[in-house]
Protein backbone atom coordinates (compact mmCIF):
# COMPACT_ATOMS: atom_id res chain seq x y z
CA UNK A 1 0.00 0.00 0.00
CA UNK A 2 1.37 3.32 -0.67
CA UNK A 3 1.66 6.52 0.97
CA UNK A 4 -1.20 8.24 -1.21
CA UNK A 5 -3.74 5.46 -0.53
CA UNK A 6 -3.81 5.83 3.68
CA UNK A 7 -6.44 8.24 3.79
CA UNK A 8 -8.85 6.32 1.43
CA UNK A 9 -10.95 4.57 3.56
CA UNK A 10 -10.85 0.64 2.68
CA UNK A 11 -13.81 -0.16 0.40
CA UNK A 12 -16.44 -2.74 2.65
CA UNK A 13 -17.09 -6.16 0.80
CA UNK A 14 -20.47 -6.41 -1.39
CA UNK A 15 -22.89 -8.27 0.79
CA UNK A 16 -25.76 -10.26 -0.38
CA UNK A 17 -28.63 -10.62 2.39
CA UNK A 18 -30.82 -13.71 1.42
CA UNK A 19 -33.94 -13.85 3.98
CA UNK A 20 -34.21 -17.68 4.65
CA UNK A 21 -37.20 -17.03 6.55
CA UNK A 22 -39.56 -19.51 5.38
CA UNK A 23 -42.98 -18.68 3.46
CA UNK A 24 -45.26 -19.45 6.02
CA UNK A 25 -43.75 -17.40 8.82
CA UNK A 26 -43.17 -14.64 7.05
CA UNK A 27 -46.91 -14.46 6.02
CA UNK A 28 -47.48 -14.49 9.60
CA UNK A 29 -44.96 -12.09 10.25
CA UNK A 30 -46.93 -9.76 7.36
CA UNK A 31 -50.11 -10.68 9.50
CA UNK A 32 -49.00 -10.04 13.04
CA UNK A 33 -47.52 -6.53 11.66
CA UNK A 34 -50.64 -5.50 9.67
CA UNK A 35 -52.66 -6.50 13.05
CA UNK A 36 -50.30 -4.30 14.96
CA UNK A 37 -50.95 -1.50 12.50
CA UNK A 38 -54.84 -1.66 12.48
CA UNK A 39 -54.94 -2.21 16.28
CA UNK A 40 -52.76 1.33 16.93
CA UNK A 41 -55.17 2.87 14.48
CA UNK A 42 -57.90 1.48 16.17
CA UNK A 43 -56.53 3.14 19.60
CA UNK A 44 -56.03 6.20 18.01
CA UNK A 45 -59.22 6.85 16.64
CA UNK A 46 -61.39 5.88 20.15
CA UNK A 47 -58.97 8.67 21.57
CA UNK A 48 -59.75 11.01 18.90
CA UNK A 49 -63.50 10.11 19.58
CA UNK A 50 -63.37 10.31 23.11
CA UNK A 51 -61.28 14.29 22.39
CA UNK A 52 -64.52 15.09 20.95
CA UNK A 53 -66.48 15.62 23.59
CA UNK A 54 -64.21 17.76 25.11
CA UNK A 55 -63.56 20.06 21.71
CA UNK A 56 -65.83 18.83 18.90
CA UNK A 57 -65.21 21.67 16.85
CA UNK A 58 -61.51 21.31 16.76
CA UNK A 59 -61.33 17.29 15.94
CA UNK A 60 -64.19 17.89 13.06
CA UNK A 61 -61.58 20.33 11.59
CA UNK A 62 -58.87 17.79 12.32
CA UNK A 63 -60.69 14.75 10.32
CA UNK A 64 -61.92 16.55 7.57
CA UNK A 65 -58.14 18.48 7.15
CA UNK A 66 -57.23 14.58 6.84
CA UNK A 67 -59.48 13.41 4.66
CA UNK A 68 -58.53 16.42 2.39
CA UNK A 69 -55.14 15.92 2.21
CA UNK A 70 -55.74 12.41 1.48
CA UNK A 71 -57.66 12.97 -1.62
CA UNK A 72 -55.86 11.47 -4.61
CA UNK A 73 -52.81 10.00 -2.80
CA UNK A 74 -51.48 6.76 -2.35
CA UNK A 75 -52.72 6.35 1.23
CA UNK A 76 -56.03 7.69 0.14
CA UNK A 77 -57.88 4.44 0.47
CA UNK A 78 -56.13 2.64 3.42
CA UNK A 79 -56.47 6.70 5.08
CA UNK A 80 -60.08 7.19 4.76
CA UNK A 81 -61.85 3.78 5.63
CA UNK A 82 -60.78 4.12 8.59
CA UNK A 83 -61.81 7.89 9.25
CA UNK A 84 -65.52 7.20 8.12
CA UNK A 85 -66.66 5.35 10.14
CA UNK A 86 -65.16 7.51 12.81
CA UNK A 87 -67.05 10.75 11.32
CA UNK A 88 -70.33 8.43 11.36
CA UNK A 89 -70.26 8.04 14.69
CA UNK A 90 -69.38 11.39 15.36
CA UNK A 91 -72.42 12.75 13.51
CA UNK A 92 -74.43 10.17 15.62
CA UNK A 93 -73.32 11.53 18.46
CA UNK A 94 -73.00 15.30 17.98
CA UNK A 95 -75.58 15.93 14.98
CA UNK A 96 -77.89 17.68 17.16
CA UNK A 97 -74.80 20.47 17.73
CA UNK A 98 -75.12 23.43 15.60
CA UNK A 99 -73.45 23.10 12.03
CA UNK A 100 -72.24 19.13 12.83
CA UNK A 101 -74.43 17.49 10.24
CA UNK A 102 -73.55 21.15 7.60
CA UNK A 103 -69.94 19.91 7.29
CA UNK A 104 -70.11 15.93 8.34
CA UNK A 105 -72.76 15.14 5.51
CA UNK A 106 -71.53 17.03 2.26
CA UNK A 107 -68.01 15.51 3.36
CA UNK A 108 -69.59 11.60 2.84
CA UNK A 109 -71.62 12.23 0.10
CA UNK A 110 -68.47 12.57 -1.98
CA UNK A 111 -67.28 9.53 -1.33
CA UNK A 112 -70.72 8.06 -1.47
CA UNK A 113 -69.82 8.48 -4.85
CA UNK A 114 -65.90 7.61 -5.11
CA UNK A 115 -64.89 5.13 -7.35
CA UNK A 116 -63.06 2.92 -4.88
CA UNK A 117 -65.71 0.77 -3.94
CA UNK A 118 -64.22 0.15 0.15
CA UNK A 119 -64.83 3.63 0.72
CA UNK A 120 -68.49 3.90 -1.12
CA UNK A 121 -69.02 0.94 1.36
CA UNK A 122 -67.50 2.56 4.37
CA UNK A 123 -69.70 6.24 3.75
CA UNK A 124 -73.00 3.93 3.37
CA UNK A 125 -72.36 2.73 6.87
CA UNK A 126 -71.41 6.24 7.90
CA UNK A 127 -74.53 7.84 6.41
CA UNK A 128 -76.82 5.06 7.74
CA UNK A 129 -75.53 5.38 11.39
CA UNK A 130 -75.72 9.37 11.25
CA UNK A 131 -79.78 8.92 9.61
CA UNK A 132 -80.59 6.19 11.85
CA UNK A 133 -80.88 8.81 14.67
CA UNK A 134 -81.68 12.39 12.78
CA UNK A 135 -83.21 13.71 9.92
CA UNK A 136 -80.78 14.03 6.72
CA UNK A 137 -81.19 15.00 3.47
CA UNK A 138 -82.76 12.66 0.76
CA UNK A 139 -78.94 12.21 -0.84
CA UNK A 140 -78.73 8.52 -0.19
CA UNK A 141 -82.95 7.59 -1.38
CA UNK A 142 -81.80 9.93 -4.32
CA UNK A 143 -78.61 7.66 -4.75
CA UNK A 144 -80.44 4.54 -4.88
CA UNK A 145 -80.73 3.29 -8.13
CA UNK A 146 -76.72 3.49 -8.68
CA UNK A 147 -76.25 2.03 -5.42
CA UNK A 148 -78.61 -0.89 -6.12
CA UNK A 149 -76.96 -1.31 -9.57
CA UNK A 150 -73.81 -1.48 -7.38
CA UNK A 151 -72.32 -4.91 -7.81
CA UNK A 152 -69.50 -5.24 -5.69
CA UNK A 153 -70.59 -7.54 -2.37
CA UNK A 154 -69.37 -5.01 0.22
CA UNK A 155 -71.65 -2.55 -1.63
CA UNK A 156 -74.86 -4.76 -1.34
CA UNK A 157 -74.06 -5.15 2.38
CA UNK A 158 -73.73 -1.48 3.08
CA UNK A 159 -77.17 -1.00 1.49
CA UNK A 160 -79.06 -4.00 2.79
CA UNK A 161 -78.32 -2.71 6.28
CA UNK A 162 -79.23 0.40 5.28
CA UNK A 163 -82.46 -0.92 3.99
CA UNK A 164 -82.92 -2.33 7.54
CA UNK A 165 -82.35 0.26 9.52
CA UNK A 166 -83.17 3.55 8.07
CA UNK A 167 -87.04 4.97 7.24
CA UNK A 168 -88.44 4.82 3.59
CA UNK A 169 -90.94 6.10 1.29
CA UNK A 170 -93.44 3.33 0.57
CA UNK A 171 -91.88 3.30 -2.87
CA UNK A 172 -88.86 3.19 -1.95
CA UNK A 173 -89.52 0.67 0.67
CA UNK A 174 -91.04 -1.29 -1.91
CA UNK A 175 -87.81 -1.30 -4.32
CA UNK A 176 -85.41 -2.00 -1.37
CA UNK A 177 -87.56 -5.71 -0.76
CA UNK A 178 -87.33 -6.47 -4.46
CA UNK A 179 -83.71 -5.43 -4.39
CA UNK A 180 -83.01 -7.95 -0.78
CA UNK A 181 -85.04 -10.34 -2.30
CA UNK A 182 -83.18 -10.84 -5.46
CA UNK A 183 -79.69 -10.62 -4.12
CA UNK A 184 -81.18 -13.34 -1.67
CA UNK A 185 -82.00 -15.65 -4.26
CA UNK A 186 -78.62 -14.73 -6.23
CA UNK A 187 -76.49 -15.40 -3.07
CA UNK A 188 -74.79 -18.82 -2.49
CA UNK A 189 -75.43 -20.45 0.95
CA UNK A 190 -71.61 -19.91 1.11
CA UNK A 191 -71.60 -16.44 1.61
CA UNK A 192 -73.77 -16.98 4.95
CA UNK A 193 -72.83 -13.19 5.47
CA UNK A 194 -74.61 -11.69 2.36
CA UNK A 195 -77.74 -13.74 2.68
CA UNK A 196 -78.22 -12.95 6.51
CA UNK A 197 -77.75 -9.41 5.65
CA UNK A 198 -80.35 -10.05 2.86
CA UNK A 199 -82.76 -11.98 4.79
CA UNK A 200 -82.71 -9.16 7.77
CA UNK A 201 -83.56 -6.71 5.10
CA UNK A 202 -86.86 -8.64 3.79
CA UNK A 203 -88.34 -8.61 7.22
CA UNK A 204 -90.62 -5.70 8.25
CA UNK A 205 -87.49 -3.81 9.84
CA UNK A 206 -87.53 -2.30 6.36
CA UNK A 207 -89.99 0.49 7.56
CA UNK A 208 -91.68 2.64 6.12
CA UNK A 209 -91.25 6.22 6.52
CA UNK A 210 -93.93 9.06 7.04
CA UNK A 211 -93.56 11.64 4.35
CA UNK A 212 -94.81 15.42 5.69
Amino acid sequence: MTVDRLNVPPTPPLLTIVDQTPAPIAALERESLRWSVAGTARRLLDAVEHAAGADLPAVLDGVLEVLRAQRDTAHEVEVVWRLLPLLGQLGRAHGDQPSVLRRVLPCLYTYLLHTDVALRAAAIDAWTEIASRHPVPSSLRDLLPALTADPYVIVVRSVLQAARRLPWTEEDRKGLLRYAVSIAEATLASDADTLKAALFAVRPSVRPRHEP
